[in-house]
């Protein structure tokens, strides 16, 4: 995902209720478009990803949820991860 791109929820459903689960080896998970900071990015996944066979980077990007590898997690400054999740 790049040049700003969104995945929001909507019509009540919040970002702890998404998992997102990315299949297969190839690639990595790429989101970035710029805009850290107060707003922080321009590239926003409201959910968790869960891309286990693959690396994940935010380069600047934000993730309203968890992001969870079985490789490598890159987080550039400017990127956020803002887990609201629900606590036992």
């Amino acid at each position: 995902m790049s040049g700003g791109s969104q995945i929001r929820v909507a019509g009540g459903v919040q970002p702890n209720a998404v998992v997102y689960h990315i299949i297969g080896d190839w690639g990595q998970v790429v989101l970035s478009g710029g805009g850290g900071g107060t707003g922080c990015c321009k590239a926003i996944v409201d959910g968790t990803l869960l891309a286990p066979n693959r690396k994940i980077a935010l380069s600047p990007g934000l993730v309203n949820g968890q992001v969870i590898s079985g490789r490598d997690i890159s987080i550039v400054s400017g990127s956020s991860v803002r887990c609201r999740c629900p606590t036992p």
